[in-house]
């Protein structure tokens, strides 16, 4: 099982990681337990813990890019209202997928 030390948590993207506190790293994963597509997600987060950066294909970067553009527009305040780091994370995201549809 991954550590479950309440360290932050780096998402492999591209040009730099984006960091989540486990707070929001527990968030995400309870909102992502919701949504039986986003499961490979899910999985990624939970096999990376706190121990390595969490590594997602490109399918699986714009599965959680969609649904933080979702969450964004669904929750009263957006993602701001959200814990620490899902701006940025949802930043990323963009920036790493465009760059990726651009070279494909």
């Amino acid at each position: 099982m991954a550590d479950q030390s309440e360290g932050p948590v780096e998402i492999a993207l591209s040009d730099e990681p984006i960091t989540l506190t486990w707070y929001a790293r527990e968030f995400l994963l309870m909102q992502l337990g919701n949504v039986q597509s986003l499961r490979s997600v899910r999985e990624a987060f939970e096999t990376a813990g706190s121990t390595q950066p969490v590594t997602l294909t490109q399918e699986q970067k714009k599965q959680l890019l969609d649904a933080l553009e979702y969450w964004d527009k669904t929750h009263p305040d957006g993602l701001s209202t959200m814990p620490g780091g899902f701006l940025e994370l949802r930043d990323g995201l963009s920036a790493d997928l465009g760059r990726e549809d651009s070279n494909a």
